[in-house]
C-alpha cells in the first residue's frame, strides 16, 4: 500500500513471499531490503552433528501467521532433503503453547527445531520448559531463542538485518532507486551454543 515513499524491508522471512516481488531482482520499484531467511540447512547440519541418530524433528506452527507457515514449509523441505522427518503441531494462542508442545513431544521427536513466528518467539521459554521436562533439546533461529533456553541457534536476525537495511536506506536517501537494488539475504550467521541447556538435554 505504500506508494509515495521508498520502503526498506528489514525483518521479514521472505520479501517475495510477502508479495513485494516475484524474485530478488524482479520486485516492486519502490521496495528493496534484507529479508532474514532462517538458516534451515545449517541448523539441520548442526543437529546432525550433536544428535547423529536424530531422525524425527518437530516444530509448532501458527496457521494464522504467514511467516510461520512459510518458515515451516521451508524447514520441512530442507529436512526431507536430508532424510529427516519433520512433525508439526498447530498452535493459535500463548495459552496453548504448553499443551501444543506436549502434543509435539508425544509424536516421539528427537528434538524440537522451532521455526520463527511472532507467537512462538514470545512464548519460546514456555516451549523450552515443557521440552526440558522430557529431556528433549530445543534449537532455534534467533539470538533471543538462546537467551530463552535453546541448546543452540544459528541466527540471522534483527540486528544484522537492521544494520544492512540502514546501509540500503543511506543509498536510497543519496538518490539510488530501490528498483535497482535487489533483495539480498543477511550476509552473516551467528552460532550460539548454550552449555547449560545442552547438559539438561543430555548432550555432551
Amino acid at each position: 500500500r505504500v506508494k509515495a515513499v521508498p520502503m526498506i524491508v528489514a525483518f521479514s522471512s521472505s520479501a517475495v513471499g510477502a508479495g513485494a516481488g516475484r524474485t530478488c531482482n524482479d520486485h516492486l520499484p519502490g521496495v528493496t531490503g534484507v529479508p532474514a531467511t532462517a538458516a534451515y540447512e545449517d541448523i539441520l547440519g548442526l543437529i546432525h552433528e550433536l544428535l547423529p541418530n536424530a531422525r524425527r524433528l518437530g516444530t509448532l506452527v501458527v496457521p494464522a501467521e504467514v511467516n510461520s507457515v512459510f518458515n515451516t514449509k521451508r524447514a520441512v523441505e530442507a529436512a526431507a532433503k536430508q532424510g529427516v522427518e519433520f512433525a508439526t503441531v498447530p498452535v493459535n494462542s500463548s495459552s496453548e503453547l504448553s499443551d501444543a508442545t506436549l502434543a509435539l513431544l508425544a509424536q516421539n521427536v528427537d528434538a524440537i527445531c522451532q521455526v520463527g513466528s511472532n507467537l512462538t518467539i514470545a512464548g519460546f521459554a514456555s516451549i523450552v520448559r515443557s521440552a526440558q521436562q522430557a529431556q528433549v533439546p530445543v534449537f532455534g533461529f534467533l539470538t533471543s531463542d538462546a537467551k530463552n533456553g535453546a541448546v543452540a541457534v544459528i541466527a540471522r536476525d534483527s540486528y544484522e538485518s537492521g544494520r544492512e537495511a540502514g546501509l540500503l536506506a543511506v543509498r536510497v536517501i543519496q538518490g539510488e532507486s530501490p528498483a535497482h537494488i535487489p533483495f539480498h539475504e543477511v550476509p552473516s550467521s551467528k552460532l550460539i551454543l548454550k552449555l547449560a541447556a545442552a547438559k539438561i538435554a543430555g548432550i555432551a
